[in-house]
């Protein structure tokens, strides 16, 4: 029986193009990683990680997660808590992951005439996440009134305004017309600024200070490694001597009124460059801040 001719090799097909958001993810995701790699401060890149984690968005909603971390993280990450929580809030990214985009206030001009509503995912994940923390006393009246204070914040249309889509916009006829009250706070409708007035509050809130330098400190050290005492809103943050090789420091994070101290490294013999790091960075993140 006659061999058989061999069949031809198989020639590669021609890989399928990447999709552009994606091309955008990988391209972001590069940049984000070899900016860790070169960086000459190793400490401060892993803050931009700790803050671009705290404020999170999600890649797969938006393809602006890499410019959110750029222009609302980065120009803040050794500066002011309250001028990065201003930032995070209010770029495109987050206002389109939490959907706030779609958030109309009831008693509005577009809410009467829409068939659409309020939406709470941002005001909680404030409360909830970036300042305030979990069972901080707030309640489900504070969301919601949150929640029409931050109506009116949305982003441009691309489509009818290619040369700015996607930037911030406040939209004043999505705006709920009405002073609020948030935290025992009352907030006169100042349309933009009614929203950044109570940010500017909870920023200075001492449970904000509590919940942010619990994290700070959890980054800094394992948390094999150090222990709490608590007790009157006062944490205390305990470097055990073992770790350093140089008598224990205790680093107070918080007053007794819960709000921030600049920070003092108390029987502290020689130096050590990652406690005087630690120290630094949550003071000036910190103390300045809040």
């Amino acid at each position: 029986m006659a061999a058989q001719p061999e069949p031809p090799p198989a020639t590669a097909t021609q890989s399928e193009p990447v999709p552009l958001p994606r091309q955008i993810f990988l391209d972001e995701a590069k940049v984000r990683f070899d900016a860790a790699i070169r960086a000459d401060i190793g400490f401060v890149e892993r803050l931009v990680w700790f803050w671009s984690n705290h404020f999170c968005v999600n890649a797969d909603s938006t393809v602006m997660a890499g410019g959110y971390e750029r222009e609302a993280i980065r120009p803040f990450v050794l500066g002011r808590f309250a001028d990065m929580l201003q930032a995070t809030e209010g770029h495109p990214a987050m206002l389109v992951y939490l959907n706030n985009v779609l958030s109309i206030g009831p008693t509005s001009v577009a809410g009467i005439n829409r068939d659409r509503g309020l939406n709470e995912n941002l005001a909680r994940e404030i409360l909830e996440l970036h300042t305030l923390g979990v069972r901080t006393g707030y309640s489900q009246a504070d969301v919601t009134n949150f929640a029409k204070v931050l109506t009116g914040w949305t982003i441009r249309e691309t489509v009818s305004d290619p040369d700015h889509g996607g930037e911030f916009v406040f939209l004043r006829r999505a705006h709920e017309p009405e002073p609020e009250s948030v935290i025992g706070h009352d907030y006169p409708d100042t349309g933009v600024g009614q929203g950044q007035a109570v940010l500017a509050d909870l920023a200075r809130h001492p449970a904000t200070a509590r919940h942010v330098a619990t994290k700070l400190a959890r980054l800094s050290l394992s948390k094999t490694l150090y222990a709490w005492r608590a007790g009157a809103n006062r944490v205390m943050l305990n470097v055990p001597a073992s770790m350093l090789g140089i008598p224990a420091v205790s680093l107070p994070l918080l007053s007794a009124d819960g709000m921030p101290l600049g920070l003092q490294v108390a029987g502290f013999a020689g130096e050590d460059a990652r406690v005087f790091a630690i120290a630094a960075a949550i003071r000036d993140l910190l103390a300045a801040a809040l």
